[in-house]
């Protein structure tokens, strides 16, 4: 003997709306504005203005510096024009500051950004 159960889920929008994880609502704000948080202490910083001149939106952190690209690679520039080299940029206050900096602050903590978000929203993480 079988069961047939059929679901009808014409309302998954509204469902992940009251969970505010629709696309670019409140859990992906949340989510986005804690990676650059706990980026901050990874950024390369001399005066800070790197760190202080971004511009989040709902799925993105924009580093507007000039020299962002220059410290994202970590590589040394040099010649006319400006090429990058294969020698890396010594970061002060490294290793926890230098290139790649999201990337190794979510290797490091993002089972903590993870729980912040399901606390956010209300859930569990396994």
């Amino acid at each position: 003997m079988s069961t047939t159960v059929t679901i009808n889920l014409n309302n998954t929008e509204q469902i992940l709306k009251a969970r505010n994880l629709e696309t670019g609502g409140k859990a992906q704000q949340f989510f986005t504005s804690e990676v650059k948080r706990l980026s901050d202490g990874y950024t390369p910083m001399d005066t800070g203005t790197l760190k202080s001149n971004a511009t989040l939106t709902a799925d993105s952190i924009t580093y507007n510096s000039p020299y962002a690209r220059r410290m994202w690679e970590g590589k040394v520039m040099a010649g006319n024009p400006l090429e990058a080299t294969d020698k890396d940029i010594k970061f002060q206050g490294s290793p926890m500051r230098g290139m790649k900096w999201t990337l190794r602050m979510y290797a490091d903590r993002g089972k903590e950004i993870e729980k912040s978000v399901a606390d956010f929203v209300g859930g569990k993480v396994e």
